[in-house]
């Protein structure tokens, strides 16, 4: 013989239904202002690699250009038409990676980071006026 519950059912579990911290948790809302910044992080990072790679190789063949000459198989001017790509190429990555890095501010900035010039002006101000002790 089954005993019934005149109360009705637990109250323990209708209440676990309700309890707030059991609510998923809700993600940023991350605009699409934000995801392109990513995206042209992400980007600039993958442009950055193949720069790095295409001057690795360079150097390769600089180097091998080098040992041409001095050996007298090839004139002069390889050597320096392959020195003038990879300077070049690294100018190029050079400013890739300044790029990169201006973007990643860019993007620190539009989520809410970042600092003001004010503040940082005072700053140097108030460490500029500091005796020293």
């Amino acid at each position: 013989m089954k005993m019934q519950s005149a109360i009705g059912p637990s109250p323990c579990r209708s209440r676990a239904r309700h309890i707030p911290w059991a609510v998923p948790l809700r993600q940023p809302r991350i605009s699409h202002h934000h995801l392109s910044h990513r995206a042209a992080v992400r980007k600039l990072n993958q442009q950055e690699q193949v720069l790095t790679a295409q001057r690795d190789s360079l150097a390769r063949v600089l180097k091998l250009a080098t040992n041409r000459c001095r050996a007298g198989y090839s004139p002069y001017l390889d050597q320096l038409d392959t020195e003038r790509v990879l300077l070049a190429t690294e100018l190029a990555l050079v400013q890739a990676r300044a790029d990169r890095l201006n973007a990643a501010v860019t993007l620190y900035q539009a989520l809410g980071g970042g600092w003001s010039a004010a503040s940082n002006q005072g700053e140097h101000k108030e460490a500029a006026v500091a005796p020293r002790e």
